[in-house]
């Protein structure tokens, strides 16, 4: 007959087949290889569990094991136990410098869920003169600056900044005297280089050297002012719904008219007079496309602030040069550039024509039935006019006019 001992030490575990041959081995001796618990006599199980009981795994979970405390279970040398770290009275695990300790935990906090940079991040930045700017910047890729207009703000980029940010990295702001950001109560605080200045400003203050430029009226003269006097922060320019006062026969007319305006807005207030210049000339195409989207730019236009609105027409619309003026500067611009007109937006229809003859990587185009808004009549095709016209620039394919196309007759034959 065949038995299986077991035999447990501190350290390990033998097992060994014991043959017992001797016919004379004692009853006694023979109970030493066998289960002293009744409960466990059956011949498989006693193969299986170690006869002495002193050598069996306790169980603290047994009634009838009373005498088991947990401290039975734990280790008796302290020296065995695991150390904790954060135990006051173990100086000897405390890390000397805490910074650089190897015995740090881990940072248990959760990984970014986002890509660096491409979550919208709200940002003030101060301009050269202390002026508190509202930004705001979304996506990854590189940068495209958006100004806006007169009448808008920063969320009238809406539309694009949506498109876009999935490719590039989106700054829009709010400008000098719009809310949120600051309204100076100072008129000298407001003109074109000031607008120009906050631009570089938001620039600088969100890392970007340069930048592919989009600006809408206000903000297409602002953007041509900055390729004027920054060229190298411009890496291409969008110029939309731009011209209006620019003509020379039409800059005192247009001055009155600002003038007309600015008091409007201080007598009346910022709500009455957004309905009646949304309902202006250039306007009207917005509200009979896109009744919803005229309604909630009128809603916008009416919270702005009166004083920063009124020194707004005043300093900046009003006092700024006539792009005319300027000629030899605007054919210098170097950078490619986009100009888009509504054909219904005739106070700039012919400067943007101009506008194309006189900068030599200009193009243009024009949007049928459209006013002023054109960014937000036509979102899709503005997107994609602007889309177009940015991969074009990455391929180094918006080039200067051929001179060949100049003509200098009307059929080319002479």
């Amino acid at each position: 007959m065949t038995y299986r001992c077991r035999l447990t030490t501190g350290e390990m575990d033998v097992e060994a087949d014991s043959e017992l041959s001797d016919p004379e081995l004692s009853d006694s001796e023979l109970s030493d290889l066998e289960p002293s618990d009744p409960d466990l006599s059956d011949p498989e199980l006693s193969d299986l569990e170690p006869s002495d009981p002193e050598l069996s795994t306790p169980d603290p979970s047994d009634p009838e094991r009373s005498d088991l405390q947990p401290s039975d279970l734990e280790p008796s040398d302290p020296e065995l136990s695991t150390p904790d770290p954060s135990d006051p009275e173990r100086s000897d695990l405390q890390p000397s410098d805490p910074e650089q300790s190897d015995l740090q935990p881990p940072d248990l906090q959760p990984p970014d869920l986002e890509p660096p940079g491409s979550a919208l991040a709200v940002r003030p930045v101060r301009t050269v003169d202390g002026v508190r700017l509202h930004t705001e910047t979304v996506g990854r890729g590189e940068p495209i600056l958006f100004i806006h207009e007169f009448a808008g703000d920063h969320r009238t980029w809406e539309p694009q900044v949506r498109r876009f940010s999935r490719s590039h990295r989106c700054l829009t702001y709010a400008a000098r005297g719009y809310l949120p950001s600051q309204v100076p109560v100072d008129p000298g605080a407001y003109s074109q280089q000031h607008a120009v200045d906050d631009a570089v400003a938001v620039l600088d203050a969100h890392g970007a050297e340069g930048a592919h430029i989009v600006g809408i009226s206000m903000g297409g003269f602002a953007g041509l002012h900055l390729a004027v006097q920054h060229p190298g922060r411009v890496r291409s320019l969008v110029v939309a719904g731009t011209g209006y006062g620019a003509r020379p026969h039409e800059v005192e007319r247009f001055r009155g008219e600002c003038d007309a305006i600015a008091d409007m807005i201080e007598s009346s207030g910022p709500a009455e007079f957004a309905h009646q210049y949304m309902c202006g000339p250039s306007r009207v195409q917005l509200q009979n496309k896109d009744r919803r989207a005229w309604e909630e730019y009128t809603g916008w236009l009416g919270e702005h602030s009166a004083v920063g609105s009124a020194h707004t027409m005043r300093g900046v619309q009003r006092g700024r040069p006539s792009l005319y003026a300027i000629e030899a500067d605007i054919a210098a611009i170097a950078a490619p550039v986009l100009i888009l007109a509504g054909d219904e937006d005739d106070g700039c229809l012919e400067t943007s024509l101009w506008l194309k003859r006189a900068i030599p990587r200009a193009g243009l185009a024009v949007l049928a039935r459209t006013g002023h808004t054109l960014n937000i009549e036509e979102p899709d095709l503005v997107n994609t006019l602007i889309a177009d016209f940015l991969h074009r620039v990455a391929r180094g394919a918006w080039t200067p006019r051929d001179p060949r196309a100049i003509p200098g007759t009307i059929t080319g034959f002479s």
